[in-house]
């Protein structure tokens, strides 16, 4: 099995992100895990993460921030079902914001950090 038929680290930590920030956005109010960290930090944190790590595995940037905020948009609707959560725009604004950063960093620094992850073996993509 060559490496390019194998998914990389980047792409294991894509669905890592994804998993995490689904489970702690859809865990009840008092579900097991408490995160002791700014809310609204923590939104931007791992919506920036995510973004960057999405941005770093497709080769169509343009509409990654696009499909995070979807994304975003549809784990803060889906609290309004959740005992103790409600859809919180200022959430969803810490979401977006971290987005928007990361689309920052991407458009300016996305290339030479592909480069770097490309030279680590991060990843199979090419430049």
């Amino acid at each position: 099995m060559s490496f390019k038929n194998r998914i990389d680290p980047l792409s294991i930590g894509l669905i890592l992100l994804v998993l995490v920030i689904s489970f702690l956005s859809l865990q009840p109010k008092d579900g097991p895990i408490e995160i002791e960290i700014n809310d609204k930090l923590g939104h931007f944190l791992a919506y920036s993460a995510l973004t960057l790590n999405a941005g770093l595995v497709f080769s169509k940037r343009a509409w990654v921030g696009v499909l995070i905020f979807g994304y975003s948009l549809m784990l803060e609707s889906l609290q309004n079902f959740i005992p103790g959560r409600i859809f919180s725009i200022y959430d969803l604004i810490a979401n977006t914001a971290g987005v928007l950063f990361g689309t920052t960093i991407l458009a300016i620094f996305g290339s030479t950090i592909l480069r770097i992850c490309i030279k680590l073996k991060l990843t199979s993509r090419s430049t």
